[in-house]
């Protein structure tokens, strides 16, 4: 499960809401927060075996994508939370365009 913010965000928090009825399977289960190019800056193992709630406080991370898997079954969530406030925009990937005009020389107009 991963989803993009689609900004670079500061995140401050992230709370993981297990779903009822399973919720032995979100043990062993890694959290993690990718940059804009998708590199890894924080993550965190599920080592509780049947956590109702987990509350991950971070200090001011620099993310744009939360991704959590689990390798070994069926990954089984109820909510995800993501809590933090907005630095900027993704840098764009096209070129630029500038419509500044061009200078044209000064010709003689009064021939």
């Amino acid at each position: 499960w991963m989803v993009s913010l689609d900004i670079i965000a500061s995140i401050t928090q992230i709370k993981v809401f297990n779903r009822r009825g399973v919720e032995d399977r979100l043990e062993g289960a890694v959290i993690e927060v990718l940059d804009y190019n998708k590199e890894s800056v924080w993550k965190a193992t599920v080592n509780e075996i049947a956590p109702k709630l987990l509350v991950y406080d971070l200090a001011d991370l620099e993310g744009s994508y939360v991704k959590i898997f689990l390798d070994t079954d069926y990954l089984n969530l109820g909510e995800v939370e993501v809590n933090g406030y907005f630095l900027r925009e993704f840098p764009s990937s096209s070129p630029s365009l500038s419509f500044a005009p061009t200078p044209i020389p000064a010709m003689n107009l009064a021939l």
